[in-house]
């Protein structure tokens, strides 16, 4: 069938019920209960018609009641959402017995004689059925299902079964080439991750700017830097304590600076050696403040401000294409708002692999953004130590500290203020640390680059299949064999084996008997009421 609907001259467009049985009556056997038979989950169907895992055995006495029963040849289609949307359509090989028995949550079809199931399979795993399927969907959110009806009525078409096998063999050879190029595309991308990983291990320790270490032995060393930073927030904490006995118009006490608290070191005997120059420290010495985010969800008090949430990082940045706001008061604004070089790390999140995570806030044009509660904001005065921080924080040791020392209940994981101080953190030469800063930012742009290109390269791999098969079904995949058989042939074949079918049916019985008969003048109208639309 072609794209705009029209029908090569020798096929035919049947009913998916006038070419195979939708959800055929489960079959009687003779198993034992202890038998183990092939059992399918949703699971073992891979997406986008990747194929189906048979290996999974159960007992039979486990499965024979409350699971679909299918056989050797079968189509299983995914009926839920999302599975039907992402394509989990397989045809049932090499089953341990007659029957398997799988997921609730499949349609299962049965071909006639003379009707390919990889035929079948191909065509309802096209985007443009699951998409008509998925606007026919009936029940409640996220328990959406195709219904057994609206499927069997749907329109296929038919080749001749000589065609059918020739198509499906041509469609299996392009879609092998296809699925090994892509393949090939995903082992560079994880290459690429590997090699990611890997220079920022090399850039971490400092053995990506050895050269440079030696071109410059003068610099000034981290442990100078790592005082100046002391230095700076003792003088900062004494200024605000100052202004707050200035503000209540007393003098300072006696022995107020005594009370200052230096935040603690690292416990070197446990940690590396580092390259000469550089220093250890724990992001207590090297950040002025700490605090978690804006609690409030709603309130009537304030003006709108921009809260920024999970939802706004996008590739570890900060996206404000679709922002929330939140009234806060003047004062919550103060508490609450970013500012540049400002961190922020993930505190809570379902992911163990997100929690712990930074982003390096540098915006400057937006005004007045806050962060929410599931955030917690660094604060630090200067930005090369603040982008190095942010580094670090991806790096193999610092992921290790945060699954170590985060907290797991409720099936979230959080990350403490406290555990998140005592991170320890190679800090290089403020000169060195510029360096680093820029061969990362380099490589980066290079790395993203190819990244973009590999992602586009299998996007396009994909629209590549569904072209497959749309010219596939078009009867544009392969040569024309004028010795085939018309596809009208084997339809009429197929109506006629399943009328003698309904015919030698013996009756049970008056029920029965109305019952056969019933069955009867049902396909007769279906048959007649198909030929007269032809």
């Amino acid at each position: 069938m072609t794209a705009n609907g029209e029908l090569r001259g020798d096929w035919e467009v049947a009913r998916i019920d006038e070419v195979a049985q939708v959800n055929p009556r489960r079959e009687a056997t003779d198993y034992q209960d202890d038998l183990s038979v092939t059992f399918v989950p949703m699971a073992a169907v891979a997406e986008d018609y990747g194929g189906i895992d048979t290996s999974i055995l159960r007992p039979y006495g486990e499965v024979k009641m409350g699971y679909t029963q299918f056989k050797d040849g079968d189509v299983l289609f995914a009926k839920i959402t999302p599975c039907m949307e992402n394509g989990k359509v397989a045809v049932v090989r090499g089953i341990a017995g007659e029957h398997g028995y799988g997921s609730t949550e499949f349609h299962v079809l049965r071909p006639f004689s003379g009707v390919e199931a990889s035929w079948i399979a191909s065509y309802i795993s096209q985007k443009t059925f699951r998409s008509a399927a998925r606007q026919n969907m009936t029940g409640s959110a996220g328990q959406l299902r195709v219904p057994k009806p609206w499927l069997a009525e749907q329109p296929v078409p038919l080749a001749s079964t000589q065609e059918q096998k020739r198509i499906i063999a041509k469609i299996e050879e392009l879609l092998s080439d296809l699925d090994a190029g892509v393949a090939s595309l995903e082992r560079v991308k994880a290459n690429l991750a590997r090699y990611k990983a890997s220079i920022l291990k090399a850039a971490v320790e400092g053995r990506l700017t050895e050269q440079w270490r030696e071109e410059h032995p003068d610099v000034e060393s981290a442990s100078v830097l790592l005082e100046r930073i002391r230095g700076e927030r003792r003088a900062r904490w004494e200024e605000e304590q100052l202004a707050k006995y200035e503000t209540k118009g007393q003098k300072p006490p006696k022995g107020w600076r005594e009370k200052y608290k230096e935040p603690l070191g690292p416990d070197l005997a446990e940690l590396p050696a580092l390259p000469d120059g550089w220093s250890w420290a724990t992001l207590d010495q090297l950040v002025d403040s700490a605090s978690n985010g804006f609690g409030k969800r709603r309130q009537d008090l304030g003006e709108p401000a921009v809260v920024l949430r999970l939802a706004d990082i996008a590739g570890g940045d900060v996206s404000f294409d679709d922002v929330r706001t939140i009234n806060a008061t003047n004062d919550e604004v103060i508490r609450y708002c970013l500012q540049p070089d400002d961190l922020l790390v993930i505190r809570v999140n379902g992911s163990p692999d997100l929690v712990g995570r930074m982003v390096h806030y540098f915006d400057q044009q937006h005004k007045n953004v806050l962060y929410c509660d599931h955030f917690i904001r660094l604060r630090l005065k200067m930005g090369v130590v603040a982008r190095w921080i942010r580094l670090w924080s991806d790096s193999e040791q610092a992921r290790e500290y945060v699954d170590s020392h985060k907290v797991c209940s409720a099936g979230q994981n959080t990350i403490s203020q406290g555990s998140l101080g005592r991170m320890h953190v190679p800090l290089p030469p403020q000169e060195e640390m510029a360096i680093v800063l820029e061969l990362m930012d380099s490589f980066g742009a290079n790395t993203q680059a190819v990244s973009v290109t590999l992602k586009h390269t299998i996007l396009r791999s994909g629209c590549l299949h569904q072209s497959i098969l749309a010219r596939a079904f078009s009867g544009k995949l392969v040569p024309q064999d004028p010795a085939d058989e018309p596809a009208s042939v084997l339809l009429d074949r197929i109506r006629a084996e399943r009328e003698a079918e309904v015919r030698k049916k013996p009756a049970r019985g008056r029920r029965a008997s109305k019952k056969s008969t019933g069955q009867q003048e049902s396909f007769s109208f279906s048959a007649s009421t198909i030929s007269n639309q032809e």
